[in-house]
């Protein structure tokens, strides 16, 4: 009788000496809402816009199916005249060279302002220290 056994995920890369597709393990990805959620309490890191934030993801390593990691992600509006987060993504608000720099620095800066709420905020502090820490 068949048993299926269980398989890391990968994706196939081609090997271009042979031509062959190699599997290449996906990265190991922290998908939480609750980090999400509180994320999308900060004020939107682009334009200031209180109340009106999602967390958004990264561009960079994306693709077809491919998500990239919560610890990543930083807050922008998405309601009003700015709507930063679909004019990040889909309108070119920046240019590629510019987002691809402006990125990981938001990370950066939202993981700093989510440590600090954490010192005050015992609901936001559990949520801090299983994501990324204190």
């Amino acid at each position: 009788s068949y048993v299926p056994r269980p398989r890391a995920v990968a994706v196939a890369m081609v090997d271009t000496r042979d031509r062959m597709v190699v599997p290449v393990p996906k990265a190991d990805l922290m998908d939480q809402p609750e980090y999400r959620r509180l994320v999308a309490t900060l004020r939107c890191i682009c334009c200031g816009a209180v109340g009106y934030s999602q967390a958004a993801h990264p561009n960079t390593g994306k693709g077809m199916s491919m998500k990239t990691d919560d610890r990543d992600c930083f807050p922008l509006c998405t309601v009003g005249a700015n709507d930063c987060h679909g004019g990040f993504d889909q309108r070119a608000m920046f240019s590629k060279e510019k987002r691809r720099e402006l990125e990981p620095l938001w990370g950066a800066q939202t993981r700093a302002i989510l440590r600090k709420l954490a010192m005050f905020d015992n609901g936001a502090r559990r949520i801090v220290e299983r994501a990324i820490g204190l």
